[in-house]
């Protein structure tokens, strides 16, 4: 096993802007979803020597390479028009997503191969065919957390393919949904570093153990990666506010200077040296394809490595376990609402027998109040079989109701053991054999979490769920 290569938005900057440098206007000759190597391969510019990006995607490898030459094809082909040129390669700000637009039809500004001239003058009779659905004009690369995916986007963003389908609570990442990234982290600095008040204000207040955490949490372009070398001995016990100070004085220099790309521990990609025994490269991209060439020289994936696949472990928890929570209190809401108004409607209708013509489907009744009521009836049934099967449907809301707390307390004790788990491992107090564990505990909880019942999608988009009852349909 290779050592692990780990991506943060500074990172993805600085390798997003030499691929929009090495690649902005080349015509794309060839995308491809590897979907059984989880990786993405383009190949662009002259046919006889195009230049082939392949990027694998699997938390435990993350390699990219940059390579001159002809690739074969290995992966499923994406749909590109003819004459279609990368017109940019962007990193979202202060994010862990790189796009690569599209531009169907001419190269982008500045550059324009024969090869692709000629395609172009070819394709144009059928131009119109650059609207056509499937056809991408976005392709996204998100590396957060272990959810590492490619996602080919078209028209209106709408996803026309995956290179792995991930279903969150949150998120659905499939062909036919539109692409919606995740929601922003609020962390300050993102327009430029935070003046040295600021940092203080944020900091200096904070005890020592938690200021890693605070960091990671309040300030731009922070990460696991670059956090320790940051703080440097402001997160130390009794550190002072001149620690801190010059703490934020690498901060601003880690995300203002030029990049100065090389490799971290031997292995790891970066465009700060972040110490002066950091080994320098050219570029980021011969960082990668140094990292490459020693791949088999270090089997350590090192345990910083592990401690962010379980923080990204733990993120993933902590939102399915708030979707829950959140569920459980619109339910609970909800009940008690549904159970009362169901209560009424049946006391008023046995109250108004006399008012209700036998196979009505609704009916105009006047309330205790005063106040004109319409209920809806099955006619099917007498006026009292109707005010009955209201009593019961309240029961059993109120019956549902009642057993929300107990859920939402469990729920609650889930979250403290996970703040318990964050707070071990932003004190550098759980070892790799503790960290694996917990890795392979959260993996196999996913494994064994089966629904009780089925989801199909219609052709209009609806969902549809196949279970044994209806109970199991409401789960």
């Amino acid at each position: 096993m290779s050592n692990a290569i780990r991506y943060d938005s500074l990172l993805l900057r600085d390798l997003a802007a030499e691929l929009d440098a090495r690649l902005r206007g080349l015509f794309l000759a060839r995308a491809e979803f590897d979907r059984a190597a989880r990786t993405v391969v383009l190949s662009a510019g002259p046919r006889r020597r195009p230049l082939v990006l392949s990027w694998k995607l699997h938390p435990g490898f993350g390699q990219l390479l940059l390579l001159e030459g002809v690739s074969p094809r290995t992966g499923a082909l994406l749909q590109i028009p003819p004459g279609t040129s990368i017109a940019r390669v962007e990193a979202l700000p202060d994010e862990r997503i790189v796009r690569l637009e599209l531009l169907a039809g001419e190269a982008a500004p500045g550059r324009r191969s024969l090869v692709g001239a000629r395609r172009l003058r070819a394709a144009a009779p059928g131009r119109s065919n650059t609207t056509a659905p499937g056809l991408v004009r976005v392709i996204v690369v998100e590396l957060i957390g272990s959810r590492w995916n490619a996602l080919a986007l078209g028209a209106d963003d709408v996803i026309v393919d995956t290179l792995v389908v991930h279903r969150t609570a949150a998120r659905e990442q499939r062909p036919g949904v539109r692409y919606t990234p995740p929601a922003a982290r609020p962390r300050l600095g993102l327009e430029g570093p935070p003046e040295l008040a600021q940092w203080l204000a944020v900091l200096a207040p904070v005890p020592a153990g938690e200021r890693m955490r605070v960091l990671l949490e309040s300030f731009a372009h922070t990460s696991p990666i670059n956090a320790g070398w940051i703080l440097g001995d402001a997160g130390q016990p009794d550190a002072g506010v001149h620690l801190l100070a010059e703490a934020h004085l690498r901060y601003r220099q880690l995300v203002t200077s030029p990049p100065q790309p090389g490799l971290l521990n031997g292995y790891q990609p970066y465009g700060q040296p972040l110490a002066e025994t950091g080994g320098r490269t050219a570029s980021l991209l011969a960082a990668f394809s140094a990292a490459a060439a020693g791949a088999g020289t270090t089997v350590v994936a090192g345990e910083a490595a592990l401690r962010e696949l379980v923080l990204a472990r733990l993120h993933e928890r902590e939102q399915l376990l708030q979707t829950r929570q959140e569920k459980l209190q619109e339910e609970a809401a909800g009940a008690e609402t549904d159970a009362a108004r169901l209560r009424a409607d049946a006391d008023l209708l046995l109250a108004r027998l006399q008012d209700v013509p036998r196979g009505s489907a609704e009916v105009e009744l006047t309330d205790f109040a005063g106040q004109p009521r319409r209920l809806r009836l099955d006619p099917a049934w007498p006026a009292q079989r109707n005010a009955q099967h209201w009593y019961e449907q309240a029961g059993r809301r109120a019956r549902a109701a009642q057993r929300i707390p107990a859920l939402l307390e469990r729920a609650a004790r889930e979250q403290q053991r996970l703040d318990a788990v964050r707070d071990r491992l932003q004190a550098g107090a759980a070892d790799p054999a503790e960290l694996q564990q917990w890795v392979r505990r959260a993996e196999e909880s996913a494994r064994t979490t089966v629904l009780p019942y089925r989801k199909y999608r219609s052709s209009g988009g609806l969902e549809v769920r196949v279970g044994r009852n209806a109970r199991a349909l409401r789960t």
